[in-house]
């Protein structure tokens, strides 16, 4: 399963994504661009492996920035046959 987010800089500064982290070893993210700057957007893409995986499924991703909320969550579910 694959899937991406638009992040978009709403603010005044740029924007310095510090880090970012799935919730499992099944998962991968990247983004385009670690520094954003003002009215810019970086394209966050994620995998999500379903390998030996069935049922319904729920994962987060984690991201680190220079914001009053330093970690924000992403998260995303699927059903797996």
């Amino acid at each position: 399963v694959e899937g991406k987010v638009i992040i978009t800089n709403v603010g005044y500064q740029p924007l310095h994504i510090k880090s970012l982290n799935a919730g499992c070893t099944c998962t991968s993210a990247s983004v385009s661009k670690y520094v954003i700057e003002p009215n810019d957007t970086s394209l966050l893409c994620f995998s999500f492996n379903t390998n030996r995986k069935s049922g319904s499924q729920e994962n987060y991703i984690f991201l680190v920035a220079n914001t009053d909320s330093l970690i924000h969550s992403l998260s995303f579910s699927a059903f797996v046959e």
